[in-house]
């Protein structure tokens, strides 16, 4: 398995569908062709995005890259309504999002095919600030494409969509606390409070888990 730093080197340097390839490469993806206006049509993407890649990887696998405006919506919105038209349109295939945002923003995303709209697993990076965990799911992504032999990619994708939904579950976690804290203080001094007190209350909540 690759260390933290060279994962971490991986993501912050994807700008562009070009300097994506890389990741791709590790996750067992060819090279992405660009799509043209009516590939895109058929897709359901039509003026969503501006540079649309696809790349074809074992079995049903199908990496999609996306890059937007950093003047658009949000990257998570973008995620969401991408992952829809996919999976109303190409239900049959495996897909792996990639949306890049040049100035700040990358994120990865997959979604079992049982439900329209699907639930989407996504992590989003700030290539600004790559955390650790950042690079450790993008490990643990590797590791899932190059663990066993997957000839049809259904067990890649469903470990993805696994490892991916963990993460997306711990950044809704945290970005709660950080909502409630910002709302019991206005504050820095009330801010710190809140957080000591909000700490002490998640190990009341978690005590009877490690009791037992």
């Amino acid at each position: 398995m690759r260390s933290l730093r060279s994962a971490a080197s991986l993501l912050v340097n994807v700008t562009d569908a070009e300097s994506f390839s890389p990741v791709l490469t590790s996750l067992r993806f060819s090279y992405a062709r660009t799509l043209d206006r009516n590939d895109q049509a058929a897709l359901g993407l039509g003026s969503l995005a501006g540079t649309t890649a696809i790349a074809r990887g074992p079995g049903a696998l199908r990496a999609l890259v996306v890059t937007v405006s950093p003047n658009g919506p949000p990257v998570r919105d973008i995620v969401a309504t991408v992952a829809d038209r996919l999976a109303r349109r190409a239900p049959h295939l495996l897909w792996l999002l990639g949306v890049i945002s040049p100035a700040k923003h990358l994120a990865l995303a997959a979604w079992s095919s049982d439900r329209v709209p699907p639930r989407t697993a996504a992590l989003v990076i700030d290539r600004t600030h790559i955390h650790e965990s950042d690079a450790d799911t993008f490990r643990l992504l590797e590791a899932a494409a190059t663990l066993a032999p997957d000839c049809d990619g259904t067990l890649t994708h469903a470990r993805w969509v696994d490892i991916l939904g963990r993460e997306a579950l711990s950044s809704r976690f945290y970005r709660g606390i950080e909502r409630a804290v910002n709302t019991l203080g206005t504050t820095a001094i009330e801010r710190e409070i809140a957080l000591v007190y909000t700490c002490r209350l998640l190990f009341l909540a978690f005590l009877p888990v490690i009791w037992h």
